[in-house]
């Protein structure tokens, strides 16, 4: 189990950590949002040159991009502001807020586009710089391929999920600029409406992504679910060992980031410091393997079972009515029951031969291995026990208490009625 002083270094350093996976991320944007800006910039002035709605189309179509890396990199710098009294969830939001203006003055910009596109459906191309726009389109193609593979390779570094889909829009721009391309190649040949079919279609294409967009920022500012986290989240505790159960699973959006709070069940007879250590071993696993998650609050309840699986070591095999061996690591064999809590009831499940029996030495704690290994016990009970087998016991979460009786018959009626004691280990093995 970890300790205080352990957990306390490893938070200062995945906060060191993600600083500097941060300020990568910063850097590739910046680096991005500039390229961006010219590329943009270029094609919006050579397509008012050349007299080219194609053109200008692309232009809105790739400061969309920027705009998107804006956003992203917004989200980098406020997830680097610590949190306030007034915001102690820090200032994440913000980044949504502006993805939704963002995408807002975008669908503005697409209508534009429409309107534009059918007034010139039926005018014949006049293209006055043919050469320029035609250069300036595969140029672009090419900047806006090299920026996606950028800027993908930096988003898999950050794990930043805004920067991973301003890539993708840079892929979906390259292929914009090469439609571009074709259509401004074909009307060079006056083939009639080319140019306004070819602005329709990245109008369209502009308009999906900013509702995407829209979609997304407005989910997140009324704290939608987000499913994909979620299931991620899932997965994590499904194979995490240490807790029985868990509820409440809720989780939020805010910005590129995500926070969270879960209950968990755990076995009864843990103390709060070791049910306070798999707390925060759950909630370091959840960061690391979904790192989406900036912080996720883990709560902790008692787990009351109303049936379990239960050892007791024994003599010889007459199933329940089994005599109770003296010794727990080289009895001959264990009687593995169900026990019924509620209704007080006690099925017989199966004898196990113990293979360890005849160890000469650490039989207690090869038994216990070869228990914990085979068979989901939740308890055992037993005359006596060696401090090995029983430390080993407990840190695989399974009970140890003493058996009543002579026959394993009625130590188990004993336990399920609740009148067994924990048992106190003895030096012997």
């Amino acid at each position: 189990m970890l300790d205080g002083g352990v957990s306390e270094v490893r938070s200062a350093d995945d906060r060191k950590m993600g600083v500097k996976k941060l300020e990568h991320g910063k850097r590739v944007l910046r680096r991005v949002v500039t390229i961006l800006l010219f590329l943009s910039l270029g094609k919006l002035f050579a397509g008012i040159i050349s007299n080219t709605p194609l053109l200008i189309a692309d232009a809105t179509h790739s400061f969309i991009d920027l705009s998107a890396a804006i956003t992203a990199y917004i989200g980098l710098s406020i997830a680097s502001l610590p949190a306030s009294r007034k915001f102690p969830y820090g200032y994440y939001k913000a980044e949504s807020l502006a993805a939704l203006f963002v995408s807002l003055f975008i669908l503005f910009a697409a209508f534009e586009l429409v309107t534009d596109a059918f007034e010139r459906l039926f005018l014949a191309p006049h293209i006055l710089y043919p050469q320029l726009a035609l250069s300036v389109a595969m140029l672009s193609g090419i900047a806006s391929f090299v920026l996606f593979k950028y800027q993908k390779k930096g988003a898999e570094i950050v794990g930043s999920c805004a920067m991973k889909a301003s890539a993708e829009d840079m892929l979906l721009d390259f292929f914009s600029s090469m439609l571009v391309f074709l259509a401004l190649a074909l009307a060079y040949f006056n083939i009639p409406y080319v140019e306004s079919l070819a602005t329709l279609i990245i109008a369209f294409i502009v308009a999906k992504i900013a509702l995407e967009n829209l979609y997304d920022a407005l989910l997140a500012l009324m704290d939608v679910a987000p499913r994909e986290i979620e299931r991620k989240v899932l997965k994590v505790i499904g194979s995490f060992s240490g807790i029985e159960g868990f509820s409440n699973l809720r989780l939020r959006k805010a910005g590129p980031f995500a926070f969270g709070e879960i209950t968990i069940k755990v076995r009864k007879h843990l103390s709060v410091k070791e049910a306070h250590e798999i707390s925060d071993m759950l909630e370091a696993r959840i960061k690391e393997k979904v790192p989406e998650i900036e912080g996720i609050s883990v709560h902790i309840e008692p787990y009351e079972e109303t049936k379990q699986i239960v050892a007791v070591p024994v003599t010889r095999n007459k199933g329940l009515n089994s005599e109770i061996s003296r010794r727990f690591a080289r009895a001959r064999g264990f009687v593995i029951a169900l026990v019924d809590l509620r209704g007080k009831e006690v099925e017989f499940l199966e004898y196990a031969e113990n293979p360890h029996a005849r160890e000469k030495v650490i039989a207690g704690l090869a038994t216990t291995k070869w228990l914990t290994r085979n068979y989901r016990i939740n308890a055992v009970l037993a005359k006596e026990m060696g401090e090995i087998a029983y430390n080993a016991l407990r840190q695989s979460l399974v009970d140890v208490y003493l058996a009543r009786g002579k026959y394993a018959k009625e130590a188990l009626l004993a336990f399920a009625r609740g009148d067994s004691r924990e048992l106190t280990p003895t030096p012997r093995a």
